[in-house]
């Protein structure tokens, strides 16, 4: 996985071009980084924020009151990576609830795509400076002496992450679901072409027709 394009966008936001991986600033060097250990997605609060890939998801909070859910990736996958979702709304926030557990050391698997909270601004104003949804990658080791999870390189001066660009796959992962309806619609009107050779060439057209819509709808 470690060159494989395996995460989708959690928004549709741009990101901050501003604010890439490595970019420096004192809020940074004032949390002892380098720079920026992730890239920014320019979302106001309230923004749904879905799964980019599959894993098991946790909910984590700092000392600063930053907070969102980190998705480990399968175990089968060398290395593994800690993908970071921050500036969330803090738990048991009215109205913006999460889809999975926020307790403490709890795991729970998730499926690229499907929707697990809301973009804030937890952390300002030390760790943020405006409503955003940062995302970090961190490549990760199992630790054999307990099977804590652990980043490879913690020492590179951005939290143990690197620069999340190259692992994209140019998808959004909030449009996952509704290609899956899709792709089933369509194997139905294709199922029943093949179950119906009676069917006179009219029926068969407009099957077909009924297709062709589907298969717009993918692109």
């Amino acid at each position: 996985m470690e060159n494989t394009p395996f995460l989708y966008y959690p928004v549709k936001d741009e990101i901050d071009q501003a604010n890439l991986f490595g970019a420096t600033s004192p809020m940074y060097a004032a949390l002892g980084q380098k720079g920026h250990p992730g890239l920014d997605f320019e979302c106001k609060s309230g923004t749904p924020v879905y799964a980019p890939c599959d894993g098991d998801a946790f909910y984590v909070t700092d000392e600063y009151g930053g907070c969102g859910l980190w998705i480990r990736t399968p175990n089968h996958t060398a290395p593994q990576f800690n993908v970071i979702l921050w500036h969330m709304y803090p738990k048991d926030t009215p109205g913006f609830p999460y889809s999975i557990s926020t307790e403490q050391g709890v795991y729970t698997a998730v499926k690229a795509g499907m929707m697990l909270g809301y973009s804030d601004n937890s952390g300002f104003p030390k760790e943020s400076n405006g409503p955003h949804l940062h995302l970090g990658v961190m490549p990760c080791e199992v630790r054999e002496s307990d099977g804590a999870i652990t980043a490879l390189n913690p020492e590179n001066g951005y939290e143990g992450c690197v620069d999340p660009t190259p692992y994209f796959n140019q998808h959004y992962a909030q449009d996952i679901q509704a290609v899956e309806a899709v792709v089933a619609s369509a194997t139905t009107v294709v199922n029943n072409i093949a179950a119906a050779p009676e069917a006179t060439p009219s029926q068969k057209l407009d099957w077909l027709a009924e297709l062709a819509v589907l298969i717009e709808k993918l692109w």
